[in-house]
């Protein structure tokens, strides 16, 4: 007995003093990685903290793209995208504080706090009226933004948006715990050793060394307190959003990805449906894809946009027009 608990103590600190090798490599790793990091974009000053934006495109409406929870590098995620869409649009993919290359911050990722940074960003930017092009959760942050601020949001052009009630049907606080945990030992690393090649899961628009690139930034980011407390939030912010709705006049396209829609055949769709029926110009479409549409539809997505933005444009003429001649 004495020989098996000596065998067992024995055993134990060894996988320990791996465990511990392990978590020593991966911060040396990160460390040398992000000494060599070159930075993009330029910084945007707020009073909450500096946050990083690149533009693109010389002329048309003005849209901002805004990233989903956990995304490594919002402008490396959204190139592909921004390159189509800046040939009819001025385009600008926003970082906000705790990713990519932005400031982290100390505040809690409420979604007022969220929606008050982005506020002052673009500001900071001088836009005063743009399209949002919210993905994922942005959507929820999207949604808060237009009901404080609908004088300043032309409308809406939703990637696979995150709806409030989808709290109601899974749970994502297990998940966003089992992945720091796995940053925290270390492991991730590994486990992200283990699957490179797989960068053909992105789509063909997008460069090796971005994906490479954009693994790397995921692993830098994966246990920073910023995303960590935004997880932490997500079932509090969704609640405050659940009786929210888009202003009656808000032009809003939605689009959703094919696999969420058979995966959640039941609710994702149906949630979205009714989500749109509190505006008058709300469309729905779905696109073949996964949740991250834009790494793999980028040109379809850009497309689609142009064409919901002429129709809106078009419809708004038309309206002006008329009212003309009811003056007359």
């Amino acid at each position: 007995m004495k020989l098996i608990a000596k065998c067992l103590v024995a055993g134990a600190g060894a996988l320990a003093g791996i465990a511990a090798g392990i978590v020593a490599k991966d911060r040396i790793e990160e460390k040398k990685e992000m000494k060599e990091f070159e930075f993009y974009g330029f910084p945007v000053e707020t009073q909450f903290g500096k946050m990083t934006a690149v533009t693109a495109g010389e002329k048309g409406p003005q849209i901002v793209l805004l990233n989903g929870y956990g995304s490594p590098s919002p402008y490396l995620e959204f190139k592909p995208l921004m390159g189509y869409l800046s040939r009819f649009a001025r385009v600008t993919v926003l970082e906000m504080l705790g990713y990519g290359c932005s400031d982290n911050t100390d505040r809690p990722r409420t979604v007022d706090n969220i929606v008050e940074e982005l506020d002052a960003a673009l500001d900071a930017l001088h836009l005063s009226k743009v399209w949002l092009m919210p993905h994922s959760i942005s959507g929820i942050y999207s949604l808060a933004y237009v009901n404080v601020h609908p004088e300043k949001v032309e409308g809406l052009l939703m990637i696979d948006p995150s709806h409030p009630e989808q709290i109601d049907y899974f749970n994502t606080d297990k998940a966003m715990k089992n992945k720091k945990l796995l940053k925290d030992s270390g492991f991730l690393r590994v486990i992200e050793k283990m699957t490179r090649g797989k960068e053909a899961e992105f789509g063909k628009d997008y460069s090796v060394e971005d994906v490479k690139l954009m693994k790397k930034m995921e692993l830098w980011h994966t246990h920073d307190k910023v995303q960590t407390n935004e997880g932490m939030h997500i079932r509090e912010n969704m609640n405050i959003t659940r009786n929210m709705s888009f202003p009656e006049e808000l032009p809003v396209l939605m689009m959703l990805a094919s696999k969420n829609v058979e995966t959640f055949e039941d609710w994702w769709k149906p949630l979205h449906e009714k989500q749109l029926k509190s505006t008058k110009h709300g469309k729905l479409i779905i696109l073949e894809g996964s949740h991250f549409l834009h790494q793999t539809q980028s040109e379809l997505i850009a497309e689609t946009s142009r064409k919901f933005i002429r129709e809106t444009l078009v419809r708004k003429l038309e309206e002006a027009e008329r009212k003309l001649q009811n003056i007359a």
